[in-house]
């Protein structure tokens, strides 16, 4: 319900927080990619540059290490993706490169 994403809101806040790239600062949005169990194994964080673009850079779960090399690579989404009934699709929107299930 409201607490629960209320809850989340709080958390992801103050992940936020705690990220910060050496170089671009701290993310707009973080994207947490999580194994079949919901363990977070990295993210994807979503920066805006000076000239009103967006980049990405991808992180180990802790926010301190800007590197994934060595770490399972997993699908977005994923516990969803397992437990979906039935998946129709997965569109990749070209300007946010995030996969959303349809269907």
């Amino acid at each position: 319900g409201d607490k629960v994403k209320e809850k989340d809101r709080t958390r992801l806040k103050k992940a936020k927080e705690s990220f910060a790239h050496p170089e671009l600062g701290k993310p707009g949005r973080i994207y947490r990619y999580t194994d079949e169990n919901g363990k977070v194994i990295f993210c994807v964080c979503r920066f805006r540059l000076q000239n009103g673009k967006k980049t990405f850079s991808q992180c180990k779960s802790d926010g301190l290490s800007w590197s994934t090399k060595g770490t399972r690579l997993v699908l977005y989404n994923l516990p969803e993706i397992k437990d979906a009934s039935h998946v129709a699709f997965v569109d990749i929107a070209e300007d946010e490169k995030v996969p959303q299930i349809q269907g």
